[in-house]
């Protein structure tokens, strides 16, 4: 509130000590407006409006980016899936008693009344993290990869195609050599090349061999471009407790399966909760939390600074049409129409929006470098943000025109030249 008062007093200031120096005599006889005072409005209002055609532009490069991150084939599918996050630490458990906790609770999710499938994984995808290891073929240079670890299902549940080979059985075992693995597209163009995946041995000794690809798929982030996963069966008895996420695919809504299932665990185990419970698709929206938040604040600022040149405008015209009502009264009675009256207001105008907007262009060429780690397929040519935002700030200028043209259209000529 402070701050509001004394920003109107020091706004006040200005122009109170200005009039209070000019001539009283000389403003009564002044008929043409002053000249300076115009061209000072004429530069505020064109500045006004560089900043708010920099604000559009920038508002609409974070809508694209959103769209476009939006629009991402997944690799999944991310409808009709739950998810829940479980720590068997939290009980104190062993690597044996996780192994029957984890059989337990995908043996009665799947029993429950509109559940398709179930499994679990060591990591969950889009949340921004993963495991990472290095891998390579025998005799070749190891280079990292994401690793994973699913129960059999795993795939069934995110709906991932299977393009070569075969999924995972129940009887491969974690212990076995050589170890079973799946990988994603990325991971053979990587490691094996042109050979052919399936068969392929991978690791020092040749410990690892591929039995299936699965396509590629998002992992830590949507910004990131599907990178290479290995799929391991990383669950049994004889593993080390860990947390994993249970992934269930529903035939119905998997928000209305996230309670039962919350109740079936407790029926289970009471001391090891159920936390992050919730659906695969609003995990993924999650993940665009940044950059819905700087969409918001885009837009936000866009609209103020829309109306701050809208006002800016409408001061620049009121003040022309004020100034020249005697020269608009005397164009009327020599028979101008209401489009010549139309044209001398917007002519006022016409170099302020033309620098304004060229200044705002040039601006947003400059500032688009910066905003680059923010972007995601998105660019400062694109040509439907150009075209719109010009767009806008024409509409915005025809708003703000209209009560000035309207008054201007109003002056009685015979009234205005009388009171000469």
């Amino acid at each position: 509130m402070l701050c509001c008062c004394l920003t109107a007093v020091l706004a006040g200031l200005v122009p109170a000590w200005h009039s209070s120096r000019k001539d009283l005599n000389a403003m009564l006889k002044q008929t043409t407006g002053d000249t300076r005072h115009h061209r000072l409005q004429s530069v505020l209002c064109a500045f006004q409006i560089a900043i708010c055609v920099v604000l559009i532009i920038s508002a609409g490069l974070m809508e694209r980016t959103l769209l476009n991150l939006d629009a991402l084939n997944l690799g999944f599918d991310a409808e009709n899936v739950a998810t829940f996050s479980i720590d068997p630490r939290l009980g104190n458990y062993n690597g044996e008693q996780n192994w029957d906790l984890q059989q337990r609770l995908l043996r009665e999710v799947r029993s429950l009344h509109g559940v398709a499938a179930a499994a679990i994984a060591g990591m969950p995808v889009l949340r921004g993290m993963g495991t990472i290891t290095t891998m390579g073929v025998p005799g070749e240079k190891n280079q990292l990869t994401n690793v994973n670890s699913i129960t059999p299902d795993y795939f069934d549940v995110m709906h991932m195609p299977l393009l070569a080979g075969r999924k995972f059985t129940p009887s491969d075992k974690q212990e076995a050599i050589p170890q079973p693995m799946i990988v994603n597209e990325q991971f053979v163009r990587r490691f094996i090349g042109s050979r052919n995946p399936i068969g392929a041995r991978l690791g020092r000794n040749g410990e690892r061999e591929v039995v299936g690809v699965v396509g590629d798929s998002y992992y830590r982030s949507l910004r990131e471009s599907p990178p290479s996963i290995a799929y391991m069966m990383g669950f049994g008895p004889k593993m080390n407790t860990g947390a994993f996420v249970l992934y269930v695919r529903t035939e119905t809504s998997p928000a209305a399966a996230i309670e039962p299932i919350r109740k079936l665990m407790r029926s289970i185990e009471s001391a090891i909760p159920v936390y992050d419970a919730s659906t695969l698709s609003a995990e993924v929206q999650r993940s665009l939390w940044r950059e819905r938040l700087v969409v918001g604040l885009a837009r936000s600022f866009a609209v103020f600074a829309v109306v701050l040149s809208a006002i800016g405008l409408y001061g620049v015209l009121a003040y022309f049409v004020a100034q020249r009502s005697r020269e608009i009264g005397i164009r009327l009675a020599l028979g101008a129409v209401a489009r010549d009256v139309i044209w001398t207001v917007f002519r006022c105008i016409a170099a302020v929006l033309i620098v304004g907007f060229g200044a705002g262009i040039g601006i947003s060429a400059v500032a688009s470098h910066w905003l680059r780690n923010l972007l995601f397929g998105a660019n400062f040519t694109d040509p439907f943000i150009l075209s719109g935002s010009l767009l806008l700030v024409l509409i915005m200028a025809v708003g703000a025109a209209g009560v000035p043209i309207y008054r201007a259209l109003q002056i009685d000529p015979a009234s205005t030249l009388k009171s000469d």
